[in-house]
């Protein structure tokens, strides 16, 4: 919907009289409050002049004068079934909170939840619109919507699934494209402004989540059924092998701290059957370290780690992996959850660039299966900490859902920006599906 430039605002009770010294030959409408109705006054050669004649005298009048070149047109206009969200309590094991757009393209996921014995409720962004914020737009509505839930049946939701990207311009001010599907949370950190899906089900604002979440962050309907057709196919289990036996950990070079320890550590955490391939930025050249880390990519694994820094799109200072690369992954069904322990490759608000959590799951011919990624800037430490938490947390239950394991991560975690900016792309309801000598396989 278009906003409506004004150029002459008036409140009087007694009839008006408006008048504009321009010679101007537009024609000038007169809405009229408090239910606008509008008249329509053609200039002459002096101008115009608007008196109050016919208007009631007893009421508190709001005037509005404009010009027709000052009137937007709505970019679009879509009806909206009548909903009784507002009203609803389901007791759902697993919401999926979609655009329109991609309801169909979900419907293979769901089936195969439910058939996991999942409760799975569908509602998109639209009908949560209408229900709980009047038809506007707002992350509110979001998790209001959320609230309700959950404390409608306590402990029942395990997983929100957000289906849709979203906007660092949700106005499509910048002429980008509109590319809100599912509005995530814009909220402060000392570094910058960035994305929160964790806000959503912060409910007591205590910068702790309540509900594992996850987002597939598409903006096409080809986008959104790729990403099912990996999460199904990786479940079903129909391209498992060796690869899932196998871990890769990266640690780029030791700039700013000891990428090297902290990945050596998060190693010690991992099952013991697990075959893991460590590369090491510290003491080899660029060169080598890319053509390692993309053989090791290309050949699959249960779990890629990297430790070290980033940017939106690549890893380390010596871009040793980014969008790039990342989209053009050869790795087939042998897909990994990247857990990946750097700032900003997580920025999928971004208009301006393609994430590299975007990149390496949306790439066609591989990549993974899902990603963990920060959208802010964070300390190492506090990042190090998080990737240890974690990795313990998947030992002490190896066959649980991921978000489940993420959430009992950060937990754990005393710096409020690494909680709140490390998102899932990716199904929270996903199990590690491990070798039949590594782990539980279902």
């Amino acid at each position: 919907m278009g906003w409506l430039p004004m150029f002459r605002t008036a409140e009087t009770t007694s009839a008006p009289n408006l008048v504009s010294r321009s010679n101007s030959k537009k024609s000038v409408r007169l809405l009229v409050g408090p239910c606008f109705s509008q008249l329509l006054y053609h200039p002459n050669a002096f101008g115009f002049r608007v008196t109050g004649a016919g208007l009631s005298n007893s009421a508190v009048r709001t005037l509005l004068a404009f010009s027709d070149d000052q009137l937007s047109a709505p970019s679009e206009l879509a009806y909206h079934a009548p909903s009784n969200l507002a009203e609803r309590r389901d007791s759902a094991s697993l919401i999926y909170i979609t655009h329109p757009d991609f309801l169909d393209s979900i419907e293979p996921l769901k089936r195969l939840r439910e058939s996991e014995g999942h409760s799975v409720v569908v509602v998109t962004i639209d009908q949560l619109f209408d229900a709980f914020n009047y038809g506007e737009r707002s992350p509110f509505a979001i998790r209001d919507f959320l609230n309700q839930s959950h404390f409608h049946d306590p402990g029942k939701l395990q997983g929100v699934l957000f289906v849709g990207g979203a906007s660092l311009d949700p106005r499509n001010y910048l002429g980008f494209g509109d590319f809100d599907f599912v509005p995530t949370r814009i909220i402060e950190t000392p570094a910058l402004k960035t994305a929160s899906d964790d806000w959503f089900s912060d409910f007591n604002e205590s910068g702790f989540a309540t509900i594992p979440t996850g987002r597939l962050p598409v903006r096409t309907a080809a986008e959104a059924e790729l990403v099912v057709d990996k999460i199904v196919r990786y479940e079903e289990g129909s391209d498992a092998g060796a690869w899932n036996n196998v871990a890769v950990l990266i640690a780029d070079d030791n700039l700013g701290s000891n990428f090297s320890v902290t990945t050596q550590v998060a190693a010690t955490l991992l099952p013991p059957a697990l075959k893991v391939t460590e590369i090491f930025a510290a003491g080899q050249g660029s060169d080598s370290v890319r053509a390692q880390i993309l053989t090791a990519l290309n050949n699959g694994s249960l779990i890629v780690n990297y430790n070290g820094h980033g940017s939106t799109e690549q890893w380390s200072f010596s871009d040793l992996l980014d969008d790039s690369t990342a989209a053009n992954l050869t790795n087939g069904g042998r897909m990994p959850v990247y857990f990946l322990r750097d700032c900003l490759n997580g920025f999928f608000q971004d208009v301006y660039t393609e994430s590299l959590a975007e990149s390496l799951l949306l790439a066609p011919d591989g990549g993974a299966v899902g990603v963990w990624a920060s959208s802010g800037l964070t300390n190492a430490p506090p990042q190090a900490f998080l990737d240890q938490s974690l990795f313990r947390a998947i030992s002490r239950n190896p066959g649980g859902s991921l978000g489940a394991a993420m959430l009992a991560a950060k937990l754990l975690v005393t710096d409020p920006d690494v909680r709140r900016t490390w998102i899932l792309f990716g199904d929270p309801a996903l199990r590690l599906r491990w070798a039949a000598d590594a782990g539980p396989h279902r």
